[in-house]
């Protein structure tokens, strides 16, 4: 199980998540890939698509909530001793004016898109200290630019860059790498 690799890719129910994970899991055949999204159905769709020498694991998993990513991850780095990658993935946008943006859906955007990137780098880096790693960022070109009726998204992504480039530098020492993409708008299927 040492040479193994371990992957974890949020939001790879469909569009780049699972076109990630499946690319990964050719990639890296003998690979362990979590997969991390809301629809377990989904999810097992895309299990199918991947590399059938692979182990696949699906988790259903409420990203908005600290409490379950906590517990999800330790249980992921105790049961197979390290995490090699984390891809961060899933995303919520509900594009709305300044005055059409309730409280409760500024928090659920920063709290898909910015807080669960915090928490699962913050505890997967708890398994990659002694060997390494790499974690990506899946940000968007919004989070560089302007778009009305998308406060929350833009200024979210915004801050998955930030974060992503101060972990680059915090991370370096453990052997860490941390990386940022930012997409332009994708079809989600």
């Amino acid at each position: 199980m040492k040479n193994k690799k371990v992957y974890l890719v949020t939001g790879a129910s469909k569009g780049i998540g699972r076109e990630t994970a499946i690319k990964l899991s050719n990639q890296d055949p003998t690979g362990i890939f979590v997969l991390i999204a809301r629809d377990l159905s989904k999810l097992n769709k895309t299990k199918s698509l991947m590399n059938s020498t692979s182990e696949v694991l699906t988790k259903s998993l409420d990203l908005a909530n600290s409490n379950e990513i906590v517990d999800f991850i330790q249980s992921i780095g105790i049961n197979y001793g390290s995490i090699d990658f984390l891809v961060n993935i899933a995303g919520y946008v509900n594009p709305k004016s300044l005055q059409e943006t309730s409280d409760e859906n500024f928090e659920l955007t920063y709290r898909i898109n910015v807080f669960s990137v915090f928490t699962l780098t913050r505890e997967v880096v708890r398994f990659m200290k002694t060997n390494g790693g790499k974690i990506l960022n899946v940000a968007s070109t919004a989070g560089l630019s302007s778009r009305p009726g998308w406060a929350a998204y833009a200024s979210s992504k915004a801050a998955v860059i930030s974060f992503t480039k101060t972990m680059s530098d915090e991370l370096e020492e453990y052997g860490i790498k941390t990386y940022v993409v930012s997409m332009v708008d994708v079809l989600l299927i």
